[in-house]
């Protein structure tokens, strides 16, 4: 929304782990390789994946342009 652009899923978290704060890289660089085929399964904390989607949400709040 921000930049304008419809991404694929896999375009949209490689942007993403270039804007995230530092705390999200590693959660989105995971779930990329998941995505990607990489890995079997993903492990990652629970706590961390809600923090992740309220920030997300937080930012797509802030930035709606209507």
């Amino acid at each position: 929304m921000k930049e304008s652009v419809v991404s694929s899923k896999r375009e949209g978290g490689e942007w993403a782990i270039t804007v995230v704060p530092i705390e999200y890289v590693d959660l989105v660089n995971k779930c990329l390789a998941k995505y990607n085929g990489e890995v079997d399964s993903l492990q990652v904390n629970e706590q961390m994946l809600l923090e992740f989607a309220n920030y997300m949400l937080h930012e797509i709040e802030r930035n709606n342009v209507t």
